[in-house]
C-alpha cells in the first residue's frame, strides 16, 4: 500500500533513493527510435527548423528530435519509402522470360488474365505478395475474386479490426447475404463494397454525401478519427450531424452514422495504398500463374540463405508438377537455374549449389566458371586438376558430396569424403603452385597421378539422410516414400490428408489424426511458470508442418524428437482465422509399433 512504501522511504535510505531516482527519470524518454521508412521533408534547411541528432548507429543519417505529430506541426511533412523485396523478385522473373525471349513488360499485362484468377480461386498464391498466409488463401477459394477489386478487398480486410467482415463480404458477393447501406443515400458510396465501409476514402464520401463535408473537412474527419483526437472529432460530430439534418437524415439517424463511422475509419485502410499493393499482388500471382517456373527460380534465389522459405517453395513446386533437379557440379550454378528436361521439352529447375548448407556463393562461382570456360569436368581427378581455390575448405567440400552434387563424376559417396582433406587441399594448392599443371601430361591419365584410398559407398538411408543434412529438404526421396501402402494399410493418415480433412472445419474446432512423420528440427522455450514446451517441425512424404509438444511430453521424448527416427504422433488440430495449429497429445517410434505388432517392413 502507499503507507508502506511511505514507511519503507522514511525507515531505508536505500529504498529511498531508488524512489527520489525513479521520480527524477519518470517520464523521461527511454530511448531514441528512428522510423524505419520516415523522410522528412521541407522547404528549407531542415536545421534553421527542428532539432536534430546526428550519428544514428543504424543508418548515420541525422534524425529528427521531434516526433511524427510535432514534425507536422512544425510546417514539414513525412514521406514513408518503404522498400519491398517484391518488386526485385518481379524484375528478376522478367529478366529470366525475357533471357527466353518470351519478351513481358508488366506495365501492359491484362488486369482480367483468366489464368490469374483460376490461382486466386484455388488459393494457391504461396510468393505472391500479401496473398500467401494460410489465412488468405482460404478466404480467397471461399471469396473466388473475379475482378481487380476483390483484390482490392481482400488485402484491406485482411487485417486487424476489418477482418471480422470478410465473411459478410464473401457472403454478399455471392448473393448469400442481403446487402444493406448505412442510408440509401450511400449507395453509389459502398456498392463496390457490398454495403461494407472499408476504405478510408468511403468514410470521407459518406461525409461528403450525407453532410455536406468538403474535401478538406471530409480529409480532416478522416485523420482526427484514425489519429483519435477526441476534442477535434466531438466538434467534427456536430458538424456532420447539423450537415445530415439539412440533408433530410433525422438526428438519431446522423448520430448512429456517425457512430458506425468512427468503428469504420479506426481501422480503415487507404484504398489508393490497397490499390498499389493490389497491382503487385496480381502481377506476382500472373508472373505464377503465366511463367512459373520463372517466377519460383526467382523467388527460391532471392531466399537462397533461408532453407525454411526455400523448402516451402520446393513443396509448392512440386504441387505445381515442377521438376526440380539435384544439385550437380557439372550442371548447377550458384543460383538456381532453368534447364530442359532430358527430352527437351519441359522446363525444370536446376538445384543451385550456393542454396546447399555452409557451401556459399564464391567457391561455387568458380566452379562454374572453370566449368564454363573448359568443359564438363570428366570425373573427380579431373575436377581436382581444374579447380584452382585457395579459399575452399573441407566443410564446403563436405556438404557438396552429401548433397550428391559429384554424383555425375563420382558416384561413390563414401570414397569423396574419406578422401576429403586431400582433396581440398590439392585444390587449395593449384592457385599457388605454378607448376600443378607440370604434373598432369596430356598423355597420363589424371587418375594415376592422384591415388585416393577405396572403400564400399553409403547405404540408401545414409544417404537420403545426408541429403536432408546438406539441404534442409528431402529432395531425390523421402525416407517414408516407401511405406506409403503399409501406412495407408495400417489407417495413418499423411500431411496433404489433415489439410483436405480441415477443409470444411469450422474455426475452433477440433480434430485428431494419427499421422507417422520424422522429427526434422526442434525449438525449445520456457514458459512464465518454468515449464519446457517445444514447436517442432515434422515432414512426412507429402511436407512439413510444425506441432507443438508441451512438458508433460516433451520430458519423455525428447531423446526420440532428437534422433530423427520416424515417430506415430496422436495429433490435435484445430483451425484459427484459415491457420491450422497441431498440438502433439501423444507419441512413439515406429518401431515400437512395428514390434507390438510383431512384425517389420521388410
Amino acid at each position: 500500500s502507499e503507507l508502506r512504501i511511505k514507511d519503507l522511504q522514511k525507515n531505508d535510505d536505500s529504498i529511498a533513493k531508488v524512489i527520489n531516482i525513479s521520480l527524477k527519470l519518470e517520464g523521461l524518454h527511454r530511448h531514441a527510435s528512428t522510423h524505419a521508412a520516415g523522410i522528412v521533408i521541407g522547404d528549407q534547411d531542415l536545421e534553421n527548423i527542428i532539432p536534430f541528432y546526428k550519428d544514428d548507429p543504424d543508418t548515420g543519417l541525422p534524425v529528427t528530435q521531434f516526433s511524427m505529430y510535432y514534425i507536422e506541426q512544425a510546417g514539414l511533412i513525412k514521406f514513408d519509402f518503404l522498400g519491398l523485396k517484391t518488386l526485385t523478385i518481379l524484375k528478376k522473373t522478367c529478366k529470366l522470360i525475357n533471357k527466353s525471349k518470351k519478351n513481358i513488360d508488366l506495365r501492359n499485362i491484362p488486369l482480367n488474365d483468366k489464368k490469374t484468377f483460376n490461382l486466386l480461386k484455388e488459393g494457391k498464391t504461396t510468393g505472391c505478395f500479401q496473398l500467401e498466409s494460410s489465412g488468405v488463401k482460404e478466404y480467397l477459394k471461399k471469396l473466388l475474386p473475379d475482378n481487380f477489386n476483390d483484390i482490392i478487398a481482400m488485402i484491406s480486410l485482411y487485417r486487424p479490426g476489418p477482418m471480422e467482415y470478410i465473411e459478410n463480404y464473401i457472403k454478399r458477393k455471392h448473393g448469400q447475404e442481403d446487402i444493406i447501406y448505412l442510408h440509401p443515400q450511400l449507395e453509389s458510396v459502398l456498392k463496390e463494397t457490398y454495403g461494407i465501409t472499408i476504405y478510408q476514402e468511403q468514410v470521407m464520401q459518406i461525409a461528403q454525401v450525407l453532410a455536406n463535408f468538403s474535401l478538406s473537412q471530409a480529409d480532416t474527419l478522416r485523420w482526427a478519427i484514425g489519429k483519435r483526437k477526441k476534442k477535434l472529432m466531438s466538434s467534427l460530430r456536430k458538424d456532420f450531424i447539423e450537415g445530415c439534418k439539412n440533408n433530410r437524415v433525422k438526428e438519431y439517424q446522423a448520430d448512429s452514422i456517425f457512430k458506425q463511422v468512427e468503428t469504420f475509419a479506426g481501422y480503415g485502410f487507404n484504398k489508393s495504398h490497397a490499390a498499389g499493393y493490389a497491382l503487385i499482388a496480381y502481377q506476382t500471382t500472373f508472373l505464377k500463374a503465366n511463367y512459373p517456373v520463372e517466377f519460383m527460380t526467382a523467388s527460391m534465389n532471392y531466399e537462397l540463405n533461408n532453407t525454411d522459405k526455400i523448402n516451402r517453395y520446393l513443396e509448392d513446386c512440386k504441387n505445381m508438377n515442377i521438376k526440380i533437379l539435384k544439385p550437380d557440379i557439372n550442371y548447377s550454378y550458384d543460383l538456381f537455374s532453368i534447364e530442359k528436361d532430358n527430352d527437351n521439352k519441359f522446363d525444370c529447375i536446376r538445384y543451385g549449389l550456393a542454396a546447399l548448407k555452409n557451401v556459399g556463393t564464391t567457391s561455387t562461382q568458380n566452379i562454374s566458371k572453370e566449368r564454363n570456360k573448359n568443359g564438363l569436368f570428366k570425373n573427380i581427378y579431373n575436377f581436382c586438376k581444374r579447380l584452382s581455390d585457395s579459399n575452399f575448405n573441407v566443410r564446403q567440400f563436405e556438404y557438396l558430396i552429401k548433397s550428391g552434387s559429384f554424383d555425375n563424376i563420382e558416384k561413390n559417396r563414401a570414397k569423396l569424403f574419406n578422401n576429403i582433406d586431400k582433396i581440398v587441399q590439392i585444390i587449395r594448392h593449384n592457385e599457388t603452385n605454378k607448376n600443378q599443371n607440370d604434373l598432369f601430361a596430356n598423355n597420363i591419365e589424371e587418375s594415376n597421378l592422384i591415388k585416393f584410398s577405396e572403400c564400399d559407398d553409403w547405404d540408401s538411408s545414409t544417404k537420403i539422410n545426408f541429403e536432408y543434412e546438406s539441404l534442409g529438404f528431402y529432395l531425390t526421396k523421402h525416407p517414408l516414400q516407401n511405406l506409403s501402402p503399409f501406412l495407408k494399410k495400417n489407417n495413418f493418415i499423411t500431411y496433404k490428408g489433415i489439410l483436405t480433412s480441415m477443409i470444411n472445419v469450422n474455426n475452433d474446432e477440433k480434430k485428431y489424426f494419427k499421422i507417422v512423420a520424422i522429427p526434422i528440427d526442434k525449438n525449445e522455450r520456457t514458459s512464465k511458470k518454468g515449464n519446457k514446451y517445444a514447436y517442432v517441425q515434422f515432414s512426412d512424404f507429402t511436407g512439413n508442418f510444425e506441432a507443438i509438444i508441451f512438458s508433460d511430453i516433451l520430458s519423455n521424448s525428447s531423446d526420440l524428437i532428437e534422433n530423427h527416427d520416424p515417430l506415430i504422433l496422436d495429433l490435435e488440430s484445430t483451425k484459427n482465422e484459415g491457420n491450422i495449429n497441431f498440438r502433439v497429445q501423444g507419441l512413439m517410434t515406429l518401431q515400437k509399433f512395428l514390434n507390438s505388432m510383431n512384425t517389420d517392413l521388410k
